[in-house]
């Protein structure tokens, strides 16, 4: 028996046309001059966006590797709990983090990890006795309580923004969920991709692209660019809101079932993932619990 959703998802509808039009280089008018000058112009844009895009390259690079040292300092010890943590950071950082947020709670030292195996296994055994997912399936997304642990949550500062904020990352590869996420998010990945593909920007210079394109038609001297700076995007987003967007990306394309799982086995198994995510809180024995976010061992959902 799954929960019913409670919410009325309207349908919407996507436009695949670019709007471009080919340029004319054949006629060699007074306005065809200056359209050649504005593409001069364009490419000079494009350089500066390329050398802004570099350096944001590198300076992800470094937080990968960063992150990648401190992974392989973690996976070398038997407990999953840290032991050190990134010398910059100031542990009441950390603390005003979770506070400010509300969007942990607290469980002392409370170990969940057997109950969420076994939790975990029993739902995907019902799932799989009721013919929601196949043989396959089920061996696939069951955990091995043999190799199971709980994620770790430990943060970066960023040292880019003013205040240095904190990246809360969460390392989570031997979850008891982390299976299902991943197939969840092999299921969904392309369909937010092709629903997403006229709105979203994933660089400086695609925006330069967009921004060309825009102006044949919307762009004046009087036009005005606002950036906004969301806070904490991932963590306060509400969980239960997480499903009922799954289940409007789902309503946008008129689906049903995707590889044979129907929508409601997916709502299912995602509300699952968002609302059983325990973690230790990097360099302690400190465990919590995720109470108002997608992430971690969410993917793309």
């Amino acid at each position: 028996q799954f929960p019913q959703d409670r919410y009325e998802v309207p349908s919407t509808q996507i436009d695949d046309d670019d709007g471009e039009e080919p340029l004319d280089n054949e006629v060699f008018t007074q306005k065809s001059l200056s359209q050649r000058q504005e593409t001069i112009n364009n490419q000079k844009g494009s350089e500066l966006f390329k050398k802004y895009i570099g350096i944001a390259h590198k300076r992800a690079q470094l937080e990968i590797e960063r992150e990648v040292h401190f992974l392989s300092e973690r996976g070398v010890q038997e407990t999953p709990v840290g032991t050190q943590e990134p010398k910059d950071l100031n542990p009441v950082m950390r603390v005003d983090f979770l506070l400010q947020t509300k969007a942990y709670q607290d469980l002392g030292t409370t170990n969940p990890l057997e109950s969420l195996v076994e939790r975990t296994n029993n739902f995907l055994y019902g799932l799989w006795y009721n013919k929601h997912i196949t043989q396959k399936q089920y061996e696939k997304l069951k955990v091995n309580k043999e190799k199971a642990e709980l994620a770790h949550l430990y943060f970066l500062p960023k040292a880019h923004k003013p205040g240095t904020p904190l990246r809360p990352i969460m390392s989570g590869l031997k979850s008891p969920t982390i299976e299902i996420s991943r197939w969840l998010d092999s299921l969904l990945r392309s369909l937010f991709d092709r629903l997403a593909i006229n709105t979203t920007v994933k660089n400086g210079l695609q925006l330069l692209q967009q921004v060309e394109r825009w102006s044949a038609t919307y762009l004046t001297p009087a036009t005005s660019f606002v950036t906004m700076d969301v806070t904490d995007l991932y963590t306060m987003i509400p969980q239960e809101g997480g499903v009922t967007a799954i289940k409007k990306l789902m309503e946008a394309f008129g689906l049903k079932q995707i590889d044979g799982v129907k929508k409601e086995i997916i709502l299912a198994l995602t509300r699952f993932v968002i609302t059983n995510n325990y973690f230790y809180l990097d360099g302690t024995t400190q465990i919590s619990k995720k109470i108002n976010d997608l992430k971690p061992n969410t993917r793309k959902i």
